[in-house]
């Protein structure tokens, strides 16, 4: 069927093995950036500014870390989240 609709699927698939994974220092240094980013003083300026005129737009999404009696997350990740949190 996906060749059938989308016949260059593959093609991407192919383009996708060849390319190497960036160096996890800068995946570091990247991080690191988008952390200044979220802590960077917020707008305070006159009137309404649009996110074309923004240097940087930051949206934090939140989820629950169980439903009922089901995690969501694991539990690992749900500890790390509480002691990145208090920091």
């Amino acid at each position: 069927m996906w060749d059938k609709y989308l016949p260059i699927w593959r093609k991407h698939d192919d383009k996708q093995k060849g390319k190497k994974r960036g160096k996890k220092e800068s995946d570091k240094e990247l991080l690191k950036h988008l952390k200044s980013l979220e802590n960077a003083p917020l707008y305070r300026g006159v009137g309404p500014i649009s996110s074309d005129e923004a240097s940087s737009v930051t949206i934090t999404r939140n989820i629950r870390t169980r439903k009922g009696k089901w995690r969501t997350v694991p539990k690992e990740v749900e500890e790390k989240a509480k002691k990145d949190k208090g920091d």
